[in-house]
């Protein structure tokens, strides 16, 4: 998620440590890349999951290094726009990654009013990234994708990206508050 659309060297140029939320935390495998983007640079991040059958799952079989958990406060059994009021209004990088049904995005996530409540949260410069599993094409006209990128483009005046992940049926969608994405 964080190589695309600048999201690295947004995150890499910060002067404070990184703060940021994870919505649809699942396993925390995001925590692996956007770790390693941030190399030896202080960071925070909250992470939000639902469903705690599959935290307890993921602990199990897929533990995180005590490194990435040392930087985690998880919120374990929260709806992400619920939780998301309790966030600072500071925030450098909100990802959303939520499922229902294994496949979409659960829809009051996807809403014009989500958005508005999601950049509320991110700093100037602040980015949002969402993971949409997808069979659309980019581009695609009357799609759910299209209608995220509308949602996300009147909320975030245009500042909006999307991308293909290659040999995937995910389209990541990234918006900025208040700055051009590279």
């Amino acid at each position: 998620y964080a190589e695309c659309a600048g999201v690295s060297n947004e995150l890499s140029s910060v002067q404070d440590p990184v703060e940021f939320w994870v919505l649809g935390y699942a396993a925390g495998t995001a925590l692996h890349s956007i770790s390693a983007i941030l190399e030896n640079q202080p960071w925070h991040v909250t992470g939000v999951e639902i469903d705690g059958e599959l935290r307890d799952l993921a602990n199990r079989w897929l533990p995180l290094p005590d490194e990435l958990l040392n930087h985690l406060k998880l919120v374990d059994g929260g709806d992400a726009r619920a939780c998301l009021h309790a966030a600072p209004d500071s925030l450098d990088f909100i990802l959303l990654d939520a499922y229902t049904n294994q496949f979409e995005i659960p829809l009051h996530l996807a809403t014009v009013e989500f958005f508005q409540e999601v950049s509320s949260h991110l700093r100037q410069g602040g980015v949002f990234a969402i993971n949409l599993g997808t069979s659309e094409e980019i581009g695609s006209t009357l799609g759910f994708a299209d209608s995220v990128r509308a949602g996300l483009c009147q909320v975030f005046n245009d500042q909006v990206v999307v991308h293909k992940v290659a040999r995937s049926r995910n389209l990541v969608a990234f918006a900025r508050k208040g700055k051009p994405i590279p």
